[in-house]
């Protein structure tokens, strides 16, 4: 888990196939494939390129994979409960004064 399942989850949200979304993008179906599998790293321009498609903030993306890797982690779980929801909330702009 990672940044490329962040990618993922983004894809899965907006109901769009891998070709749909690569197409977005403007990246290849089997460079996404790749990249959704974790056998590639996603470059800051691939994910810059996501979230410009989408209206959000690369960083955000970033921020995703990292709680998505330390998910599994019971110490990160207690001290940052509900993570990754609000993570992704802010990614698809649904978050209300979460702060």
């Amino acid at each position: 888990m990672g940044v490329g399942h962040a990618i993922r989850i983004i894809r899965e949200h907006y109901k769009m196939d891998q070709r749909t979304f690569s197409y977005t993008v403007g990246i290849s179906q089997t460079s996404l494939c790749l990249l959704e599998t974790g056998k590639t790293i996603p470059k800051d321009a691939t994910i810059e390129q996501i979230a410009v498609a989408f209206n959000t903030d690369a960083a955000l993306i970033k921020l995703a994979g990292v709680g998505l890797q330390l998910a599994n982690q019971k110490s990160f779980n207690r001290a940052f409960p509900n993570f990754n929801e609000i993570v992704f909330s802010m990614i698809f702009k649904e978050a209300n004064n979460v702060f």
